[in-house]
């Protein structure tokens, strides 16, 4: 932002930051602002224990962080999406379109039954699962961690599609084709990759496994991060509840 190399912590000052969160409104979502600016308020924190600044020239900028709210589908919706038909959608798309969002709506599929985040679930190959004890062992790209994950039947049958391994299909095309396949839902909310995630383990919870085991199974390394769903599934019941007839 500031396009010099050389500046010093110093030699920073308040006004620059402002200018900076300022810049960031015109490209980035406020979450993401958020994070940033957290991130760059911590370092210079640091700067201030070392000694090389007295103070931070963050403090005292505000900036808002949205309150993100999380969905996940029904098991109906799932079906949905496997009987969709995009034959009347891809006319006049060029050839192999089809082929593509069809093996995005399968990888988006193989994480609802998995869990797998969409950089773990487009790097699978033949050595990560094990049939023998219809397993699936994956280090995951973002923890470093190695995770096992029982297979269920539905993604036995997409990863042998597959020949055991991701389609060769970007991550930035996934969600793209994931946007098509929404529309054609006409869903309420953006379908993401992520969302195949959040469906995994609301399911879960929701199917009564307790939350220890959901969070092992999703990689997370803070239970405290599963109990944001737990929180979820709960807020789903209730409406389920209000759904229910006065007699």
């Amino acid at each position: 932002y500031l396009r010099q190399s050389n500046i010093k912590f110093d030699q920073i000052t308040r006004l620059q930051c402002e200018g900076f969160l300022k810049k960031m409104k015109l490209v980035y979502k406020p979450n993401t602002i958020a994070k940033n600016m957290s991130i760059l308020s911590s370092v210079f924190n640091e700067a201030i224990k070392s000694e090389i600044i007295r103070k931070n020239p963050i403090q005292g900028i505000e900036w808002k962080k949205e309150k993100i709210h999380k969905n996940f589908l029904l098991e109906s919706q799932i079906i949905e999406i496997l009987n969709l038909d995009f034959t009347e959608y891809l006319k006049g798309f060029k050839k192999g379109s089809a082929s593509k969002i069809k093996e995005s709506r399968d990888v988006f599929i193989l994480s609802c039954f998995t869990g797998l985040r969409v950089s773990d679930a487009l790097s699978i190959n033949p050595s990560n699962v094990d049939l023998k004890k219809n397993e699936l062992n994956i280090v995951q790209i973002k923890t470093k961690d190695l995770v096992t994950i029982p297979l269920h039947e539905n993604a036995l049958v997409l990863l042998e599609r597959y020949n055991y391994q991701s389609p060769k299909v970007s991550a930035v095309h996934v969600n793209l084709n994931l946007k098509i396949i929404g529309n054609l839902l006409e869903l309420k909310y953006d379908l993401t990759f992520h969302l195949a995630r959040h469906t995994f383990i609301c399911w879960l919870l929701s199917k009564g496994v307790d939350i220890y085991t959901v969070s092992k199974l999703a990689g997370h390394n803070d239970v405290r991060t599963t109990m944001i769903y737990a929180k979820l599934v709960d807020n789903a019941k209730k409406n389920a509840i209000n759904q229910l007839p006065i007699l």
